[in-house]
């Protein structure tokens, strides 16, 4: 594909696609990625882990950043020979490239409240090699995990793909899943399809605090519609301890004691304990584990949380 320049010369259109990773994010032990991806077996493809601060957020801005590095000899031309789309699943890293990033410029890379902003070396990186080619590069937001088969959907995957074999997550390529799973339909699936079982998903509504119990009992979290359920083929046993945690959650009257049921797995809740935290402590108590109820309107914390934590979060009550 292409279009011409200025000078009436044929451009070259080039897509390149960028995603971010992260395992563990928001713990310690995060490790964070980045792939960038042009086209199949493209030696510029590249996967890489994050150097520095290890988050999600980091792995986008990274990506994005390689992506324009690799095209400065082609940027820099005159006049320009290719057109540059980047695709992206981020609204933050698009934000960051535009107004973000020309908001926190203006203010001397502060934010309204006079404060510096979570990754920002990264966003002046960006600003400094984005602004002066901005023309030429056309920056997108696309859909992230669609399935589908189309040009974008699969360099989405790709560059998912990429990120996440940069933190040690291996997953097939479209084009080899495409295979795998043709080669499974024609060898297996249509000889004994009506053998095969069909296990039923059951969706649950469990609140972000027992997610981890159901977990443990073989619930999942489907991506496309954005809720835990579980399977028919689970134990009997498991099934309806993942009820009785749905029951707990939806009545949210739990106790810190384990509550046994007659399925014989041991449940453990935690209660909330709501504080009244003033907006100037708001990051301080992030920090030693608080969260923020939208619906209530108030922080909280766990009570199993470690004891200094809980200490210095009643030092920055109101």
């Amino acid at each position: 594909m292409s279009e011409s320049n200025k000078e009436g010369s044929a451009m070259e259109i080039v897509n390149i696609y960028i995603d971010g990773s992260c395992i563990h994010n928001g713990s310690p032990n995060a490790i964070a990625g980045y792939g960038v991806y042009f086209k199949a077996d493209d030696e510029r493809n590249e996967y890489a882990r994050v150097v520095g601060k290890q988050t999600n957020n980091t792995g986008e801005l990274t990506a994005f950043i390689r992506a324009v590095e690799k095209m400065n000899d082609e940027l820099i031309k005159t006049p320009p020979t290719k057109k540059i789309n980047i695709y992206t699943d981020s609204e933050y890293v698009i934000k960051c490239a535009t107004t973000l990033g020309e908001k926190l410029f203006k203010n001397d890379w502060k934010t309204a409240e006079g404060k510096v902003p979570p990754n920002l070396q990264l966003i002046q990186r960006i600003r400094e090699i984005y602004k002066p080619y901005k023309k030429h590069i056309n920056l997108q937001h696309i859909k992230a995990h669609t399935g589908l088969n189309d040009e974008h959907s699969i360099g989405n995957a790709e560059a998912d793909r990429l990120a996440n074999m940069a933190v040690g997550v291996i997953v097939p390529s479209a084009a080899s899943a495409a295979s795998a799973t043709l080669d499974y339909l024609d060898n297996t699936l249509i000889s004994n399809i009506k053998e095969t079982p069909i296990s039923m998903k059951h969706y649950i509504n469990i609140g972000f605090d027992y997610k981890d119990g159901v977990k443990k009992l073989g619930a999942k979290w489907d991506m496309s519609c954005k809720k835990w359920y579980y399977e028919d083929n689970i134990s009997e046993t498991n099934k309806k301890a993942i009820e009785e945690i749905v029951k707990i959650s939806e009545s949210d009257t739990s106790n810190e004691e384990k509550v046994a049921s007659d399925t014989g797995v041991d449940i453990e809740i935690h209660k909330k304990i709501y504080v009244k935290i003033p907006f100037k402590n708001k990051d301080a108590v992030k920090k030693h584990g608080c969260r923020w109820e939208p619906e209530k309107k108030s922080w909280y914390y766990m009570s199993n949380l470690e004891k200094h934590k809980i200490d210095s979060i009643k030092k920055l009550e109101a």
